[in-house]
């Protein structure tokens, strides 16, 4: 990271946001890409299953749009990834 950079994200406000289970559901980060510019806030968001797994994800590309998850992951009992489908890599069953 150049020194421009590193001062441009100097004191950028980060939000989280913690379910009961003390899971990180939501993060919301402020990015810019120049100084004179205001900045954006970009939101992630991930869903959990009973056991704490994490079953969906969305990050900011799709976020805004609110489209399907990025990435969604199916488990077996036992906690083994069985099938999993991304909008970057499709679909992969184990």
């Amino acid at each position: 990271m150049n020194t421009t950079s590193a001062v441009l994200h100097r004191y950028t406000p980060h939000l989280q946001v913690v379910d009961p289970r003390r899971l990180l559901t939501d993060s919301v980060v402020f990015c810019r890409l120049k100084p004179a510019e205001e900045p954006q806030a970009r939101q992630s968001h991930t869903a959990f299953d009973v056991a704490g797994r994490p079953s969906m994800s969305w990050d900011p590309r799709l976020w805004a749009d609110r489209a399907p998850a990025n990435l969604s992951v199916i488990h077996s009992l036992s906690g083994q990834v069985l099938a999993s489908d991304s909008v970057d890599a499709g679909w992969r069953v184990s």
